[in-house]
């Protein structure tokens, strides 16, 4: 009877020891994961004609080094919109122009173009992870009163881009609030998926087969948006890793070009294929689709070289 007894004991000890033990890590890990700053990343806000768009007038500091701006317009940028700067640059694109949490903001591709020029020029960038062109176009009729007849546009394209917009994927790739769990937020987003293989939580803007209805809107939008200067800057194609190995063997790595380069052709835009780069390499590539650091700053070379080509 006595041992029966001491075993209880001995078990309802065990079980107060777990509880506590399991309480104490995970109050441990949650205050680890907010004292390093993995809980401050952007919000964005549901839009029912750009899909979804980071939270104007934010910034914070991702993992306590890694800082990141919007402005009131939603750029990407520390710098809030001033018009009456000329001449008015953009920068268009998805998360390689953005640059997201693994880069503080002065090893982002804006930044960079504009410290690897001479004129010190600004660089207005226009960019969320996972957009197509088809969000890009959203933002740019939203903002056409204030963005109306720039002067110069960098429009990066990547294949499949005007095949459809790229809708919110949800509170574990682009959050619309803070998190009461920053660990198990942290948890869900960033370890789980690697434990399974998940591919969910990704910020890839989806890809297709493109529309004549799209490539004609594209035409449009430059046509009323970037049509003040007489060199009005240029589209630049930017592969993945898989379509640069294509590229490097002869074959052709973007099947919309003709297309593309119609469109440039017609609106005085020039074509910048990333691909015929010799120094873009693989090795650039962080994921098989975003650059590295040292890849950023390649690509930022690229970009300001051909800014400088049109006197810029």
């Amino acid at each position: 009877m006595v041992t029966r007894v001491a075993v209880a004991i001995l078990r309802k000890k065990a079980i107060v020891v777990l509880v506590i033990s399991v309480a104490t890590m995970s109050v441990a890990a949650e205050v680890m994961t907010r004292i390093f700053g993995y809980s401050d990343f952007p919000l964005y806000d549901i839009s029912d004609d750009i899909g979804y768009i980071p939270r104007p007038s934010q910034n914070g500091f991702f993992q306590r080094k890694n800082d990141w701006y919007f402005n009131a317009m939603s750029m990407p940028t520390a710098r809030e919109w001033q018009p009456d700067i000329s001449p008015k640059i953009f920068l268009i694109g998805n998360s390689i122009v953005m640059g997201g949490n693994p880069f503080p903001q002065r090893e982002k591709l804006g930044p960079l173009i504009e410290r690897g020029m001479v004129s010190g020029r600004i660089i207005w960038p226009i960019a969320t992870g996972g957009w197509t062109q088809l969000n890009q176009f959203a933002y740019l009729k939203a903002n056409a009163e204030k963005i109306n007849s720039a002067d110069y546009v960098m429009w990066e394209y990547m294949s499949g881009a005007l095949n459809r917009k790229t809708e919110w994927k949800g509170e574990y790739v682009f959050p619309t609030q803070r998190v009461m769990c920053a660990f198990c937020y942290l948890f869900r987003r960033y370890i789980l998926p690697r434990i399974l293989i998940l591919n969910e939580n990704n910020e890839l803007p989806v890809s297709g087969l493109i529309t004549r209805e799209h490539v004609i809107e594209f035409e449009n939008i430059i046509n009323t948006v970037f049509s003040r200067n007489t060199h009005r800057g240029f589209i630049w194609l930017y592969p993945t890793a898989h379509e640069l190995t294509i590229a490097r063997s002869g074959r052709e790595w973007l099947p919309e070009r003709k297309e593309i380069e119609a469109v440039a052709t017609k609106e005085g835009l020039r074509i910048v294929d990333v691909a015929k780069f010799p120094q873009w390499d693989t090795h650039l590539y962080s994921d098989g689709v975003h650059p590295t650091n040292e890849g950023n700053e390649q690509l930022a070379k690229i970009l300001a070289t051909e800014m400088m080509k049109d006197g810029l």
